[in-house]
């Protein structure tokens, strides 16, 4: 197994000179890079570059899809014009609020169970 080269000195993996360190002078990046290195390693005879994450700056995140809570009940609503609807229910204390109006979802059924279990057991319930 090959060590990776983190510090100025470590033999180049190619050819086995020493590698120096090289510090970025760049004033800023540029703008449509995600990121950039503050120092890195390089070796002076075969010009082999060596670049360490823990010397990497973020400049942009990578854009995250917004994670939602997942739906744990449904409750039955009134819409506003008379309808019949569902509401979704996606914290504990809601579905506990409204347990003996609400359908718990199938797969949140046996946790709402413990959960109940847990608060009765306390005698917080």
């Amino acid at each position: 197994m090959e060590d990776k080269i983190t510090k100025e000195g470590q033999s180049c993996k190619k050819c086995q000179t020493p590698v120096v360190l090289v510090v970025n002078t760049r004033k800023s990046p540029k703008k449509k890079n995600k990121g950039y290195y503050t120092s890195w390693l390089k070796c002076p005879q075969c010009k082999t570059i060596y670049f360490d994450e823990t010397k990497h700056v973020y400049t942009k995140l990578p854009n995250h899809k917004r994670i939602e809570s997942p739906v744990l009940a449904w409750l039955p609503i009134n819409k506003p014009d008379g309808s019949p609807g569902w509401r979704p229910l996606k914290n504990w204390q809601e579905v506990i609020r409204f347990q003996g109006l609400c359908q718990i979802k199938s797969e949140y059924l046996r946790e709402f169970q413990t959960l109940i279990h847990s608060l009765k057991s306390a005698n917080n319930y």
